[in-house]
């Protein structure tokens, strides 16, 4: 129905302005950019027009950005800035999270993301990189599920129930339909259940 294309461009609306204001505080506040459009992206990507949708979404780019940054670290480490070494770990590392595609999901691909990001980030500090970038993801994340669950909220379940309700309406019809087709037929009167004397 209508409510629910502008009950998504509501929580869009108010997301993004959300997303907006953190994010400025937060680059602010870690002294990098780059905080911004992370922060932005996050709730973009993961703000759905069901709040179950939102949630999973939103969990699975916390679990991938989470274990990016963590191989990624752990790259970095054994790796000791050898640039050969590392370039060695890469297959290693997405073999690994490609076997476990279809358990992960959307986690797989941001956690190949975050993995890149952060071993490619060769002039800065790993950590400092690690933490702007999860601390982004985590805040654009909560900002998400926090209005798809507060602001007009769609919900599976009541989609569920009101095309229930639908189908069991238009099935009253049908059957009331073909009772009065019936009864004009067999000269029956519908609704009175009476058969007419011979």
């Amino acid at each position: 129905g209508p409510r629910q294309p502008s009950g998504f461009a509501l929580r869009f609306l108010v997301a993004m302005l959300l997303a907006g204001l953190a994010a400025k505080m937060l680059s602010k506040m870690l002294n990098d950019e780059s905080a911004f459009l992370w922060t932005a992206v996050s709730t973009c990507i993961c703000l759905q027009v069901r709040s179950g949708s939102t949630v999973l979404k939103s969990l699975l780019r916390v679990l991938g950005t989470c274990l990016g940054a963590g191989l990624g670290l752990l790259g970095v480490y054994i790796a000791h800035g050898n640039g050969t070494s590392q370039m060695l770990i890469v297959p290693i590392v997405v073999f690994a999270l490609k076997f476990f595609e279809m358990e992960m999901q959307y986690a797989g691909a941001v956690a190949v993301y975050s993995y890149g990001l952060l071993t490619s980030a060769a002039a800065f500090n790993h950590i400092d990189v690690a933490l702007v970038r999860t601390a982004s993801v985590l805040t654009g994340v909560a900002i998400a599920i926090v209005v798809s669950i507060f602001v007009a909220p769609d919900r599976a379940t009541d989609s569920f129930r009101a095309l229930e309700k639908s189908g069991l309406d238009a099935l009253a019809d049908a059957v009331a339909g073909a009772a009065a087709a019936l009864a004009a037929e067999g000269g029956l009167d519908a609704g009175s259940g009476i058969l007419p004397s011979s």
